[in-house]
């Protein structure tokens, strides 16, 4: 099969495997020798190398696989990762070290961009992810993507790769990860990285005199402008927290907000602030966009990649951490600095509303650092390939069936099967009971929920409560709403007494 598949022909090599024999007996060696890929009692290295390049080369199921290499699922399932981590430490083998180009160089193609490493680029890759991670993925496209950042010569050999980003991360967030972590992008300080895909955008970016990365384009404002007031600011947040509770606001798994949002929002301040004049277009729509920035800037200090020793403090809405940490911190991300002495009061409401969609990158790897993972795993484990079943015993089995059960001598048949008339009570007792609590279920589904008006009134009763922040009654108002019993309770104590039941409740006190 093997010889068939990687030997025979170059035709059907280019086409089975995606190169040629040659290529082929050369990421052989190099696997075997550089990678650390080691054949076992029953199967060479050409033949993991072949089945990994097969299943990559043209997308198929391990039964697939199984079905042509006469496999078993185990053993295909076992190789393939020890095939994927042997490449990956090919990674001071296949990346070449960039060499800045000479100030005197005369080559007409490269000569105008004096001391150039190269350019680098990102790309989407479309990824498979848990539902609940899906909107941190999903790339402005609406394609669920991972972004990866990748680096190039002169020559167009890759010298740097960073993967791992959700797909909804910006290009200069992937860029300061890649060049402020450990095994990161190496730049000179005095060099340049220029970006040669897009002369219309062209950019350079300058480490020294602009450490976050980030272009600054200031606007002046637009006729349109609105001041937002305290006041107006509380207003908004609280009705953005009463569409979310409702589940208004965005749907299940998805990112962004709902169509309509904008306009929803514009008459519940109409409501709540007559007269202020605020439109969802262009007032709203700008002020969840500022919103937006201040949280993502908090959240990345306090759970983003590389910032340890930051936390927040909830009494006094600030971000705590020690100065060494803070001078650490704004090197890399000078928007950082503006909340060093200053407070973000709704950082609890704006991680409710935007945090579901901010990129973490705590997935994010260069191979170096999965080559220490491999490494101290194996270490830790004592990693040993054991024998797998050759294609003999495992072709018996596929082909003419197991001989096990007629090989064995039989037990008896009170010590191998339980009583039956046990087994059948067991089970009746299990279905019964299974039964019981499903119609109980589907009883309480279908009639009609009495406390409804009452839940529909716990809001408009605790707003009525002074000594209540607005986040203490959107978490009573859900707390008190989710348990039948907790709203009868709530409606049968007096008005004078409910705001210290609702701070007991919260608490934990009862």
């Amino acid at each position: 099969m093997i010889y068939n598949l990687a030997y025979e022909s170059d035709a059907t090599c280019i086409a089975q495997l995606r190169m040629n024999r040659s290529s082929f007996t050369k990421l052989c060696c190099i696997l075997e020798s550089e990678g650390g890929l080691k054949g076992t009692r029953y199967m060479e290295v050409d033949e993991q190398i072949a089945i990994s390049l097969h299943l990559l080369a043209h997308h198929v199921k391990n039964r697939t696989i199984q079905f042509r290499f006469k496999r078993s699922g185990e053993t295909i399932s076992r190789h393939f990762p020890l095939f994927l981590n042997a490449v990956i430490r090919l990674q001071n083998v296949l990346f070449e070290n960039p060499e800045p180009i000479a100030a005197d160089s005369i080559d007409w193609r490269w000569k105008w961009f004096k001391n150039c490493l190269g350019s680098l680029d990102g790309t989407h890759i479309k990824v498979r992810v848990p539902t609940e991670d899906r909107p941190r993925y999903r790339t402005r496209k609406g394609e669920i993507a991972t972004n990866v950042l990748a680096a190039c010569s002169q020559d167009m050999q890759f010298t740097y790769v960073l993967s791992g980003w959700e797909g909804s991360a910006a290009d200069s967030r992937v860029l300061r990860d890649a060049i402020t972590r450990k095994n990161g992008l190496k730049v000179p300080h005095d060099l340049l990285i220029i970006f040669l895909k897009y002369p219309k955008y062209f950019t350079v970016v300058n480490m020294t005199s602009n450490p976050s990365g980030e272009s600054y384009n200031p606007k002046r404002p637009g006729k349109n402008k609105h001041q937002w007031s305290t006041i107006e600011d509380v207003a908004l947040i609280e009705a953005l927290m009463q569409l979310n509770n409702a589940g208004d606001l965005r749907n299940k798994n998805e990112k962004g907000f709902r169509p309509g949002h904008g306009l929803k929002l514009q008459q519940m301040l109409e409501v709540s602030l007559p007269g202020h004049g605020i439109k969802a277009k262009p007032h709203i729509k700008s002020r969840l966009r500022t919103f937006q920035k201040l949280h993502n800037v908090v959240h990345d200090m306090l759970f983003g990649v590389g910032s340890s020793g930051f936390g927040w403090d909830s009494e006094k809405k600030l971000v705590t951490a020690e100065n060494s940490v803070w001078d650490e911190y704004i090197k890399t991300h000078g928007d950082a600095e503006q909340f060093r002495y200053k407070s973000l009061a709704y950082y609890e409401e704006l991680s409710v509303i935007f945090g579901g969609d901010r990129a973490s990158g705590k997935d994010a790897q260069v191979p170096a650092d999965i080559v220490e993972e491999i490494d101290k795993v194996a270490i830790d484990n004592d990693e040993s390939i054991g024998v797998d079943g050759d294609y003999a015993s495992y072709g018996q089995d596929f082909i003419f069936g197991s001989n096990e059960e007629n090989s064995k001598p039989k037990r008896r048949k009170t010590e191998s099967i339980k009583d039956l008339s046990q087994v059948i009570r067991e089970a009746t007792t299990i279905l019964g009971e299974e039964l019981n609590n499903a119609s109980n279920r589907l009883s309480k589904a279908l009639e009609y929920d009495e406390g409804t008006e009452k839940r529909m009134k716990i809001n408009e009763i605790l707003t009525k409560l002074p000594g209540l922040s607005m986040l203490e009654r959107h978490k009573a108002t859900r707390k008190i709403g989710c348990d039948r019993e907790t709203t009868d309770i709530f409606f049968t104590i007096p008005d004078d007494e409910k705001e210290v039941f609702v701070k007991a409740l919260l608490n934990g006190d009862i």
